[in-house]
């Protein structure tokens, strides 16, 4: 029987969520020719307050983690909309989590507090 891969979800990072209601808000991501993935952690630019990849170097905002992207989001070339968990109470997995590639452990760790401030607690999976 052939092995069947089916793409990611936000399913694969939420474990328990209380109400979507509530848990979830609508941001606006930033442009700049960047793809986003479901799980992906976001930071919120100080200036003009769009979203964008968390980055635990930088020094404009998106070093402290705020949201976990919902879906998967094309960048367009305009800023637009999109879907994501903002506040808890939700349980989540961290082997759904996505991070700007390079992220360190240390701003992996950073993140992971950031995001359970907010109530978006992570559990290693294992």
């Amino acid at each position: 029987m052939p092995f069947v891969q089916h793409p990611a979800s936000l399913s694969d990072f939420v474990q328990l969520e209380y109400d979507p209601r509530y848990t979830r808000d609508v941001v606006t991501l930033a442009t700049g020719g960047e793809n986003y993935g479901v799980g992906t952690v976001l930071g919120r630019i100080t200036v003009g307050g769009n979203f964008t990849d968390y980055d635990s170097t930088a020094s404009d905002g998106t070093e402290v983690a705020m949201a976990v992207l919902a879906d998967n989001y094309t960048d367009t070339g305009s800023a637009q909309q999109a879907v994501v968990l903002i506040r808890g109470p939700v349980l989540g997995s961290s082997t759904g989590l996505v991070f700007k590639s390079g992220e360190t452990a240390g701003g992996i760790t950073a993140a992971k507090a950031a995001l359970d401030v907010a109530g978006i607690v992570i559990r290693d999976a294992g």
